[in-house]
C-alpha cells in the first residue's frame, strides 16, 4: 500500500500538470472570427417594358455576389419593408416622372424609408441625349423631399417598340427616340458597389 506521504505527491502532481494543461490550452487557444451578418437589401421596381426590371436584377446580383443578401419585388408585390436593412427603388421615366407605382411607395412609405438607407434609380433615354441630359436631375426632385436618398442612380435605358403599347410606340416616336440597348452595365454595377459600400458604413 501507497504510504500517505506518497498519495499526497501524487495528488500533487496531478493538480500542477491539470494548472499547466489549462494555461497552454489558453494560450494557444485560437480567436474565432466575427460572424459578420449580411445586410438584407430589398429592390423595389416598377417597369413598363422589362428593361428597369432587368437593372434591378442585375443590380441584386452584383450584391449578392459581394455578400448581401438581396432580393427583387415589383412595386405591386411589396407586402412589407420589416426587416430590411437598406432599400433600392428603381422606375423608369415617363413624361418627366417615375411611373406613378414608385412615386405613391416613396409617399406611403416615408417614414419607414427615413430609417434605413434608401437609394433611388431611374433608367431614362434622355440620357443619350445631351441636349436633355440637364432635365435629368430634376426628374426626382419630388421623391427627394419626402425621403433623400444616401444615393441616386441615373441610367441610359433600352428602347424596344415591340414590348410598347401602340400609343406609347407613337409617343416614343413623336419624340424621336431611337430604337436600341444604351444600358451601361459597368457604370450600373459601380453604383451599385459604392452604394452597398455606403449601407455597410451604416
Amino acid at each position: 500500500m501507497l504510504s500517505q506521504i506518497t498519495k499526497i505527491f501524487i495528488y500533487l502532481f496531478f493538480c500542477f500538470a491539470s494548472l499547466s494543461f489549462a494555461q497552454q490550452n489558453k494560450n494557444t487557444r485560437t480567436k474565432l472570427p466575427e460572424v459578420i451578418m449580411s445586410k438584407k437589401i430589398l429592390i423595389v421596381v416598377a417597369s413598363k417594358a422589362g428593361s428597369t426590371a432587368e437593372i434591378a436584377k442585375f443590380m441584386s446580383d452584383e450584391l449578392n455576389k459581394a455578400g448581401a443578401n438581396s432580393v427583387v419585388q415589383t412595386l405591386d408585390k411589396v407586402q412589407s419593408l420589416a426587416g430590411y436593412d437598406a432599400v433600392i427603388v428603381g422606375s423608369p421615366i415617363y413624361m418627366g416622372k417615375w411611373l406613378s407605382e414608385a412615386r405613391d411607395f416613396v409617399e406611403n412609405n416615408q417614414q419607414i424609408l427615413k430609417k434605413v438607407p434608401t437609394a433611388y434609380f431611374l433608367s431614362c433615354l434622355a440620357l443619350t441625349d445631351p441636349a436633355k441630359q440637364k432635365e435629368v436631375p430634376n426628374y426626382l426632385a419630388d421623391q427627394r423631399k419626402l425621403v433623400e436618398p444616401i444615393s441616386e442612380g441615373r441610367f441610359a435605358g433600352k428602347l424596344d417598340y415591340s414590348k410598347l403599347s401602340f400609343f406609347n410606340r407613337m409617343i416614343i416616336k413623336m419624340v424621336g427616340s431611337k430604337e436600341g440597348d444604351y444600358r451601361d452595365w459597368k457604370a450600373i454595377k459601380q453604383w451599385t458597389d459604392d452604394f452597398y459600400a455606403k449601407v455597410n458604413k451604416k
